[in-house]
């Protein structure tokens, strides 16, 4: 779990600095259209990883101990047995032992039950392994490089934690595959609950700071702003004396510009037609207000906070079921099987999981936004998306989807009734060796 923790931390650091760091930028990185060194990482990473693979590649082809143990092997093989003696352990391979063997493991029920529930477990997770980011910043005003930052940190620490104690208990106490099925339904439920909870944590103030100022069917603009010619006008949003963010000066009906300072943060848009006048605080009763760059602030710590204080708890109680699962897998698949189970269950969540996951959140997301950037060619990048409709979304589908994974975990845990996960005759032969040794 430390590869992407410190590669969240990497992408904070390098989303931190402009894309070019030679320029001096005319933004500030709390404007959405602040583009960091996103190549920076990978610059970074090249180099480590040149440094590694020199050194790998200076070892040889087979290391003198395995050449060894595999020699000792083939002679023990040839003494005991003639070329003609092939048992099934030692059968060449060939196109029918690997239908055989698929076969056999695709008839065993604790392994393709528990492999329908990683699909889905997965299917629901890595939106948030992806997203969580893009998440952050679309429903609680984060900057991108904050946002990576506690992904990183906060999120994989618990993650790391969840797996080291459930590691502890498990090779402690060596509960039963029941037990350990058990605790992944639990586990599965309350997920399931936490990203429910997800669709109540929103920031009202952040889903309708944006006044849009155009008709969300077709794209036109409101009477306010009708001879601004603002259609391809990039995001670029202004706050209003009347406390509202606009989509841009150009939105907001802004005719007059005057320079207050020597970067675009001194700039100051007046004669604003769709922004009220105010006077000592109160409105004057017509249009033409002033506005500046950047979006007006919103104050979403008190939700934010809340969000990662049940991120943290899904993240901890998460990753406790990882280390249960997988003892789960390897205990159901016979010994000659276990190798080619791995890969199977890899490939099997990598086709339903890993790959359609991406593609049909992200047209979730999608399907969510409610600005989206213009070119000439067609639409651009998405720049503002509807918070209520996306955490309801975004979560009732996760939430849903790992409900689906809950229920195969229960098929589990009706099947792993006679499954032995630690052999107990082994370990009270070992116990009563131990005590039968004379003190020293």
């Amino acid at each position: 779990m430390l590869g992407p923790a410190f590669g969240y931390a990497l992408a904070s650091f390098s989303v931190n600095m402009f894309v070019s760091p030679t320029l001096t930028s005319t933004i500030t990185k709390a404007d959405p259209r602040w583009i960091g060194a996103w190549w920076f990482g990978w610059f970074f990473l090249g180099i480590v990883l040149f440094f590694f693979a020199s050194l790998i590649s200076l070892f040889p082809r087979q290391l003198p101990r395995a050449a060894e143990r595999r020699r000792l092997a083939a002679l023990k093989r040839k003494e005991e047995k003639s070329p003609d003696d092939l048992t099934e352990d030692n059968r060449p391979a060939s196109f029918e032992d690997m239908k055989i063997t698929l076969k056999r493991l695709f008839s065993n029920k604790i392994f393709m039950m528990n492999n329908y529930a990683s699909i889905f477990y997965f299917f629901g997770f890595t939106p948030y392994w992806i997203f969580t980011p893009k998440y952050m910043e679309s429903q609680y005003q984060q900057t991108a490089s904050d946002s990576n930052l506690y992904t990183g940190s906060v999120a994989f620490a618990f993650t790391a934690i969840g797996i080291l104690t459930s590691g502890f208990v498990v090779s402690r106490y060596k509960p039963s595959a029941r037990k350990m099925a058990a605790w992944n339904c639990i586990v599965g439920a309350i997920t399931t609950l936490g990203y429910l909870s997800y669709t109540q944590i929103g920031c009202a103030a952040n889903d309708n700071a944006v006044v849009m100022n155009e008709n969300p069917l077709d794209g036109t603009l409101t009477s306010c702003n009708s001879d601004c010619h603002c259609d391809y006008v990039k995001y670029a949003p202004v706050c209003g004396e009347d406390k509202h963010t606009y989509i841009s000066a150009c939105h907001a009906g802004c005719a007059g510009q005057i320079d207050i300072g020597t970067n675009a943060t001194g700039k100051l848009f007046t004669n604003c037609s769709c922004i009220a006048s105010l006077a000592n605080g109160t409105l004057e009763g017509g249009f033409g207000g002033t506005a500046t760059p950047g979006a007006c602030p919103v104050d979403c710590k008190r939700e934010f906070h809340m969000f990662l204080i049940v991120m943290c708890i899904l993240k901890l109680l998460g990753s406790t079921g990882m280390a249960t699962n997988f003892l789960i897998t390897i205990r159901c698949i016979a010994e000659k099987d276990k190798t080619i189970s791995l890969g199977i269950s890899f490939t099997i969540t990598s086709l339903f999981a890993f790959i359609p996951s991406p593609i049909v959140f992200g047209a979730i997301m999608d399907s969510t936004c409610i600005l989206w950037g213009k070119t000439c060619s067609g639409t651009g990048n998405c720049w503002r998306y509807d918070g209520p409709s996306l955490r309801y979304f975004l979560n009732t589908v996760t939430s849903l989807s790992i409900a689906i994974a809950v229920i195969f975990d229960l098929i589990v845990w009706y099947l792993v009734k006679d499954l032995v996960v630690f052999d107990e005759k082994d370990e009270i032969k070992d116990t009563e060796q131990e005590k039968k040794k004379p003190n020293a």
